[in-house]
């Protein structure tokens, strides 16, 4: 009678096994995002932040890090190309940063228009 339990708590091991086994190594479906991530607005993206990695035995990489953030408009050197400390890699669409300029210069001559009318002002007292 003893020997009959202790077959049949085996036998309910080794299934409880089993089936653990089973559930444990099924993969489970992944749920869908909550929200669609933003999409690229540039049909051809290209991100000018990284490292260039040299392929010479003695040389170092290098961090990219532009000044200023922007469109790039153009590439000026090849992959595999030799380049010199100082020579452009790229060129970033500027359009942005003339318009600031543009408005800047703009608010700067408003200004000195005003100071040019208050000091006109003063001096007829």
């Amino acid at each position: 009678m003893r020997n009959q339990i202790i077959i049949v708590i085996a036998i309910c091991g080794v299934i409880a096994g089993w089936v653990s086994a089973y559930l444990f190594s099924t993969q489970k479906k992944p749920q869908p995002p909550l929200f669609n991530p933003a999409p690229n607005p540039y049909a051809k993206g290209i991100y000018s932040t990284g490292i260039i990695e040299s392929y010479q035995p003695t040389g170092e990489n290098i961090n990219l890090y532009p000044e200023v953030a922007g469109v790039i408009t153009q590439i000026l050197v090849a992959e595999g190309q030799a380049v010199k400390q100082g020579e452009s890699l790229l060129q970033i669409d500027d359009s942005i940063q003339r318009a600031t300029v543009e408005q800047q210069r703009a608010q700067s001559e408003a200004a000195y228009a005003l100071l040019e009318e208050l000091k006109a002002q003063i001096s007829y007292k």
